[in-house]
């Protein structure tokens, strides 16, 4: 992996959700030799075993959820990926922070999507239930994930790592602009931040959910510790940057004091080749 790495033109990895747990000792001890730099961890790693029955590894356990069980599981989990980024000298944690349990559901809701795209009165109705839905629920969902942040965030000002809010794909996840802005408010002084994923804001705007992608820039880019920088085709993200729809150069007044800045792009969408080249064309956009 970390030749791999280094023959792609990176010098750093952020370590994702399928990280094996018993790789990281290794990984710890390379860290240690300055083979590597790991910048950042994508909650939960190491990788959950066993993971949740009906559930997937990017929603093991959801710190929004109305089983105070589960939320107890979403915290200790959430600590445990902040003690090896801690071990791993990574400054950053990034989270998936939940979803709100709407009627239509979310996965309903793009199933329809794929199938028969993002125009048309019956899309309209959907996001129009689904958006009333999610309002009047949202408030419970976000009262609970303040009591999780609130004690994970005591493990983030110990090990020293910043706890970021990633804007999300679908619809029904939280956070939003406005609550990211919330939660942001709430935890004023704490080690939490906002983490800027460009296929997703993207993704946003492509269907219709938010006017343009300054919207997420202009309201949290003083907030904003790192990015996932992957491309799209409309609603198909995690291209690398420049094989894609997405105008990079948009970023170039928003990056400078952005600390982390993660390509996060992978196959089928991308190869060795795109990845590699990426970086170049993150460079002639100003990114980094």
């Amino acid at each position: 992996m970390l030749k791999a790495t280094a023959n792609l033109g990176f010098s750093a990895l952020e370590l994702n959700i399928e990280m094996p747990k018993n790789w990281l000792p290794e990984i710890i001890s390379s860290v240690a030799r300055g083979e590597i730099a790991i910048s950042s961890l994508h909650n939960y790693c190491p990788r959950l075993n066993p993971v949740p029955k009906g559930r997937s590894i990017y929603s093991g356990y959801l710190m929004t959820s109305e089983d105070e069980s589960e939320r107890r599981m979403a915290v200790e989990y959430t600590n445990r990926t902040i003690e090896w980024a801690g071990k791993l000298g990574a400054k950053a944690v990034v989270l998936h922070a939940g979803e709100v349990s709407t009627e239509p559901s979310g996965s309903e809701f793009f199933t329809y999507v794929r199938q028969f795209g993002t125009t048309g009165k019956l899309y309209n109705q959907y996001v129009e239930r689904l958006s009333a839905d999610r309002k009047i629920k949202a408030p419970r969902a976000m009262d609970a994930l303040k009591k999780c942040l609130d004690a994970c965030l005591k493990a983030a000002a110990k090990n020293n790592v910043k706890l970021c809010l990633e804007n999300r794909y679908f619809l029904h996840e939280i956070p939003h602009i406005e609550e990211v802005l919330e939660l942001l408010k709430t935890f004023e002084g704490a080690p939490l931040a906002y983490w800027h994923d460009t296929g997703h804001a993207q993704v946003f705007v492509n269907m219709g959910f938010v006017r343009d992608h300054k919207d997420f820039l202009n309201a949290l880019h003083k907030h904003m510790f790192g990015m996932h920088l992957h491309d799209l085709h409309h609603i198909s993200d995690h291209y690398a940057p420049g094989t894609g729809e997405l105008d990079f150069t948009i970023f170039k007044p928003y990056v400078s004091e952005v600390a982390v800045k993660v390509v996060e792009a992978h196959s089928p969408q991308a190869g060795n080749t795109e990845v590699r080249n990426s970086i170049e064309h993150l460079k002639k956009t100003g990114v980094i």
